[in-house]
């Protein structure tokens, strides 16, 4: 990501409140909502579909611990760090202009999960 497309979304989230602000307080409130409500929505349908897969796995006489170690695998992992950077590190990204900072930030990240990952206990 660019400097320049950095700021142009910080540009466009001051558009987005301003457009809100100037329709009312109702609107603006509805308006803060929309992301919070579509990542719970996800999250809890991700959720359930997890749970679904579990319940499938322990019916057809799966060891509960071997199903939890298969339902978590890198493309949950690749969920999780999506759903953790745009939460936290989107807002960093728009507040501090140092993309070295950024980089660093991004590789800690990816390094810390992936430790988390490769170093959990297998019960095989």
């Amino acid at each position: 990501m660019t400097m320049a497309e950095v700021d142009a979304i910080g540009r466009a989230a001051e558009e987005q409140g301003k457009t809100a602000r100037a329709a009312g307080e109702v609107i603006a409130g509805i308006s803060a909502l929309v992301r919070p409500i579509v990542t719970y929505a996800f999250v809890g349908t991700y959720f359930l579909v997890k749970f679904a897969a579990y319940l499938l796995a322990l019916d057809q006489n799966g060891d509960w611990r071997v199903v939890l170690l298969d339902l978590w695998n890198k493309d949950d992992m690749a969920m999780l760090s999506m759903i953790l950077s745009f939460w936290f590190l989107s807002r960093l990204f728009l507040e501090v202009s140092l993309l070295g900072l950024f980089r660093l930030l991004g590789v800690f990240l990816k390094l810390f999960l992936s430790f988390l990952y490769e170093n959990r206990l297998e019960y095989h």
